[in-house]
């Protein structure tokens, strides 16, 4: 079960591993709350990204982890591609293009 909006975890009733949820929730926050993109237009998934890194995926990016994830939002953490489909309202700061974008419902 989820939140309705940023689709948080939440801690089914006798949870014993509280940190797995809380973990996705504190890594959602980052990539979501005052958002800021390294890019909206690429659509190759980096070889090497960087702890941090956050995109808004075009339409048909490739890669292993973005094929078929097209206008989501992606986030890197430590190893993994995290997503995120962005809500009604969302905006974000693109660094490449240094636009700012609001999601209504597309970016």
């Amino acid at each position: 079960m989820a939140t309705p909006r940023l689709a948080f975890d939440v801690w089914p009733s006798g949870i014993t591993s509280a940190d797995i949820p809380a973990n996705n929730n504190v890594q959602r926050l980052d990539a979501t709350v005052n958002m800021s993109v390294k890019s909206a237009t690429t659509t190759a998934q980096p070889a090497s990204p960087t702890n941090g890194d956050v995109y808004i995926l075009p339409a048909s990016p490739t890669g292993t982890d973005w094929a078929g994830k097209a206008t989501d939002t992606i986030a890197y953490f430590n190893v993994a591609w995290y997503f995120f489909t962005p809500k009604r309202g969302m905006m974000s700061i693109v660094e490449d293009t240094s636009a700012t974008l609001i999601y209504t419902s597309a970016w």
